[in-house]
């Protein structure tokens, strides 16, 4: 996966490819250089961003500064997400920024009364 912003002293951005792996299961991230972003080596599709937590590698660039002031106006810090209960730690993990679907259906549905759903949901599946 990718996260990051463009320009930074750290690097073009962070991208993983594939199943790369860190020490902590999550994927390791990679700081994208100016020569890989110039060859295009990452895509929009590499670039993830982190959800904090105690094994995610979050930005040094700017984003760092983002994802503070965020984490602050929820009362939290980084250190926030460690706790002495196994059970309670957060551990975090990296969300695709950009996701291309695959194996992807769908189906035209004629809606001419607002009133009746327009499709069932999973809810009314479970239900019967």
């Amino acid at each position: 996966g990718a996260e990051g912003a463009e320009g930074s002293d750290s690097g073009v951005g962070k991208a993983a490819k594939g199943g790369d792996s860190g020490p902590h299961g999550l994927p390791e991230p990679h700081v994208v250089t100016a020569e890989e972003a110039a060859a295009r080596t990452y895509s929009i599709e590499d670039v993830v961003l982190p959800l904090p937590g105690t094994k995610v590698v979050m930005p040094q660039n700017e984003l760092a500064e983002v994802y503070t002031e965020l984490l602050a106006r929820q009362r939290l810090e980084p250190a926030s997400f460690h706790h002495k209960v196994k059970e309670m730690v957060m551990p975090g993990a990296y969300r695709r920024l950009v996701q291309r679907p695959r194996d992807l259906s769908w189906q035209y549905f004629r809606y001419t009364d607002p009133r009746v759903p327009l499709a069932r949901t999973d809810l009314a599946r479970l239900r019967g």
